[in-house]
């Protein structure tokens, strides 16, 4: 289980793993060494597989023991330089909490940095926009045109002298 806050509980690292896999695997070597199947040297020419005697001591095991404890000795030392390299390399991992706070802050950068760059932009456009047709001076309403037109006094209708009908006879 992991805890809520803090640091996930310690596995066990790829380091200890790995030595503990070179440690077993040359032990069981060593182990099995006295398991090997008596090897006699089959005389030239014959294919029987029984060879000469020479009992049941075999001079050459003792040679090929001897390569087998060298190579043992040397896995040791080999894998305490590997221990010793892979020591620092510990602190050097990356844990999946380290690497999930670098993927944090890289989308927090990514995310204000878009958001920088849309707010410059929008600036930039109204700026062009607002500059680009030059703004015409505001003109000075002129006064209205006012025609005068005399004024041409009426005449008067004169009435002409009516003319009333008279009767005949009169």
């Amino acid at each position: 289980m992991t805890q809520i806050l803090g640091k996930p509980p310690k596995m066990p690292s790829i380091r200890s793993r790995l030595c503990r896999s070179i440690l077993q695997n040359s032990n069981k070597m060593a182990l099995n060494v006295s398991q090997f199947p008596e090897r006699r040297k089959k005389p030239q020419g014959s294919d029987s597989i029984a060879g000469g005697g020479g009992g049941p001591y075999d001079g050459e095991m003792e040679a090929r023991l001897a390569k087998l404890e060298e190579f043992a000795t040397d896995a040791r030392e080999r894998l305490v330089k590997i221990e010793a390299r892979l020591d620092g390399m510990d602190e050097k991992m990356v844990t999946k909490a380290d690497f999930q706070e670098g993927l944090n802050s890289q989308i927090k950068w990514i995310v204000g940095t878009a958001g920088v760059i849309t707010a410059a932009g929008i600036t930039v456009l109204t700026f062009v926009l607002n500059n680009a047709v030059p703004k015409s001076t505001p003109q000075v309403p002129q006064s209205p045109i006012v025609i005068q037109v005399p004024v041409v006094p009426q005449a008067t209708p004169t009435v002409a002298p009516s003319i009333t009908p008279q009767a005949p006879g009169k």
